[in-house]
Order: C-alpha cells, then sequence, then structure tokens
C-alpha cells in the first residue's frame, strides 16, 4: 500500500478491476497483456513512464487517473480550442458480418479474428484533432497511416432551430463517383483526410439535425456536429460504408471551446459524469 507500485503493477489492477466489475472479457481485447492494452488506450498519456517496469511517481498517478476520465468520455482537451478525439468515430457493437475486409484481405472473419479488428479501430484513437478558430471555422487534421480512413461529416448550428451548414469528406467524394457512373472514383474515400477545413459559411444546408444529448448553442456560440464512419483501401473501391458511428458536439464561441458533448445513440450508453465538458 505505501510501497512503490510500476506501470505494470498498475496496469493488471485495473484490468483485473474491468473483469470483475464490468465483466470484460480480455480473450476480446486487442490484447491480453495489461500494460499494452492500457497504453493502446492512451491511459499513460503526459506520464514518465516508458514501460511497465517504470516506478510511477505522484504526478504520473494523477495524469492516469484523469487520462482514465478522457478516455472514457472519448476525448481529450489540448487547449482553449483545440480537441483530441480518443474514441474513433464508429461504434464498435454495430460491426457485424458484412465487414469483411479488414481482419483478412478479402476474406470472411470470424468472431476470433476480433481482436485484430479491434486492434486496428484503436490506432485511429489520439491519431484525430479539432481546431476551432475565431473566424468559425474548425481544422480537422489527422494522422497518416494507421490502414484505415475516417469519413468524417461536420454540420454548424446557430440557435436552436437555424443551420448554418454542412460538410461531408466522404459522401463529396462519392457524389462525384456517382455522377461520373467512375465506381473507381470510390477508391479516393481511402484518401486519408490529414487536413480538412469545415467553414460555417460554405457547404450551405437547409437540413436540421436533433439527436439525444444535443445542447442547442445560445446566442454567440455556434455548434459543431462531427461524425464519421472508418473505411479501409478494400471497401472503399466497392463504394460501401462500413458501420455506425459515434458523434459529437462541440459549443464554441470566437475560438474558444464552451462544450464537448458525445452526443446521439452512443451516448446513452456512456455515464453521465464523463459524457460532457463544460456543465
Amino acid at each position: 500500500p505505501n510501497g512503490p507500485v510500476t506501470a505494470g503493477q498498475l496496469a493488471q489492477w485495473i484490468v483485473d478491476w474491468e473483469i470483475k466489475a464490468r465483466r470484460v472479457d480480455m480473450a476480446w481485447e486487442p490484447s491480453q497483456n495489461p500494460f499494452t492494452l492500457l497504453q493502446d488506450f492512451s491511459f499513460f498519456y503526459g506520464t514518465d513512464v516508458k514501460g511497465p517496469n517504470s516506478v510511477l511517481t505522484q504526478k504520473d498517478i494523477m495524469a492516469i487517473r484523469n487520462n482514465i476520465v478522457e478516455v472514457s468520455r472519448g476525448w481529450r482537451q489540448l487547449g482553449p480550442n483545440k480537441v483530441e478525439l480518443l474514441e474513433p468515430l464508429m461504434d464498435p457493437n454495430a460491426v457485424s458480418g458484412a465487414f469483411v475486409y479488414l481482419a483478412k484481405h478479402h476474406e470472411d472473419w470470424s468472431l476470433s479474428d476480433w481482436p485484430k479488428v479491434y486492434l486496428a479501430f484503436i490506432r485511429t484513437v489520439d491519431s484525430q484533432t479539432l481546431t476551432f478558430e475565431p473566424n468559425g471555422n474548425v481544422i480537422y487534421t489527422y494522422k497518416r497511416g494507421t490502414g484505415l480512413t475516417p469519413n468524417v461529416t461536420g454540420v454548424f448550428e446557430k440557435g436552436v432551430d437555424t443551420v448554418y451548414s454542412s460538410y461531408s469528406y466522404s459522401d463529396q467524394i462519392g457524389l462525384e463517383a456517382y455522377k461520373d457512373n467512375n465506381p473507381t472514383l470510390y477508391s479516393k474515400i481511402f484518401y486519408e483526410p490529414d487536413y480538412q477545413v469545415f467553414s460555417p459559411k460554405t457547404h450551405l444546408t437547409n437540413f436540421h439535425y436533433s439527436y439525444p444529448g444535443y445542447v442547442a448553442p445560445v446566442n454567440g456560440q455556434i455548434a459543431f456536429e462531427l461524425w464519421g464512419s472508418i473505411c479501409d483501401q478494400y471497401t472503399a473501391k466497392t463504394g460501401g460504408s462500413i458501420f455506425g458511428d459515434a458523434m459529437y458536439e462541440f459549443t464554441y464561441s470566437q475560438g474558444r471551446l464552451v462544450n464537448v458533448h458525445l452526443i446521439g445513440q452512443e451516448s446513452e450508453n456512456y455515464p453521465s459524469e464523463v459524457m460532457s465538458y463544460g456543465d
């Protein structure tokens, strides 16, 4: 209780708690090694941990406690106007047998392949950031090289029922492929959107989105809703989407975040104490 604790010991303790309290089955996780699993999920962000034998300091413990909350709610704030996503833009529970290409290229996969599939999902974690600018633009960046690409869509809203604008990275490519009757264009969907500018002054639409957990912005604020799906280079060529997505709402004003919410149906599965920020 009062002696030194290593990162590996803490990881084992957390995993043991997850197994007992949340009935987690390690066989379904992307790694059966507790330290590797927590490292993949960004639990050691902001610490001096170098490996499982690193002795934890009080500073490390505080950072890990904060990371547990951030990973649970699905995002991390990097500054007054910048957010890093800690949950892939998708709902793993929605994966079905129709998702045939990721674990084994062009082959059906079985339940035994799930840890490999899940690991590929997790590699999109902490690869996506959003920066909110004073002019209302949202800068989306993504680290290339995970083998997957988020097909991101964003909608801006001002006031209770006034839609401002929307933009979809994948839909624009899909419409181009449909218009030109050229299925080979679908492969462009896999081009990883390493830098996208979502602007409330363009891509105007008159469609209003309303989902569980949505909080309308007040005067002077803009609500930006972001969601997407995950695609790999094989499924992109068929033009098919993979599965359902997670959805975030970011309320901001003049380049400063006010609220962050995980909204939509998936938000109902998250504990309220870690679902939102700024309330």
